[in-house]
């Protein structure tokens, strides 16, 4: 199974350095897969609706209103990116992976200017969102091949100062990027549903 460690130390063989025991070690090493394993992580998450990290859930409604909708409701604390809002005419049901929202909504700060809101006119709404999700046992194995090579491409720099080497594992990491989405949009049936989702909010 897949840990922080293994991944970080999969990039950094993939870069020809020594690897670590620790993410805590005073290395160099450590440090930079410290500065910048989370960030990488959550940028690959946002490249697409990647299945395994897409969820639907109940939004909170707000007491709040702002202009031009009707109803304001709580950015969910594990929202990482607001894909839509759940259309229950059609079931969400789709085997294209860049779906365009067919219910209006806008992401916005709240009246305090504290936190984000969702703003829509839908009663009731559900999100269909990508949920920031750091346990690495629940990465299916393109995910962890592409978060390899994008680390390996930002740690090139800082820790071989080459930038060609840092160029050929951004090429690759694009490459297997493009042929994860090109498998989930070939499969057969795929459904966006709650009772399909690992990360299921309503039990």
């Amino acid at each position: 199974m897949a840990s922080e460690i293994t991944i970080c130390n999969r990039a950094l063989s993939n870069l020809g350095v020594q690897r670590i025991t620790s993410l805590s070690e005073g290395t160099k090493q450590a440090r930079e897969c410290n500065l910048h394993y989370a960030e990488v992580r959550d940028e690959l998450l946002q490249e697409f609706e990647w299945p395994f990290a897409t969820k639907r859930a109940e939004l909170a409604l707000l007491s709040e209103t702002q202009s031009g909708w009707d109803y304001a409701y709580a950015y969910p604390n594990d929202c990482l990116v607001a894909r839509r809002i759940y259309d229950a005419s059609t079931g969400d049901n789709t085997d294209n992976l860049e779906v365009k929202p067919t219910i209006p909504f806008e992401v916005a700060l709240s009246e305090s200017e504290t936190k984000k809101v969702v703003l829509t006119d839908q009663e009731d709404a559900e999100l269909i969102y990508t949920k920031k999700v750091t346990a690495p046992g629940l990465f299916p194995p393109d995910f962890t091949t592409a978060l390899i090579l994008k680390l390996s491409s930002v740690l090139a720099m800082p820790l071989r100062q080459k930038e060609a080497l840092s160029a050929s594992m951004f090429n690759l990491y694009q490459r297997v990027v493009s042929q994860a989405k090109a498998n989930l949009a070939n499969e057969s049936n795929r459904r966006y549903r709650n009772t399909d989702s690992i990360l299921d909010a309503r039990g």
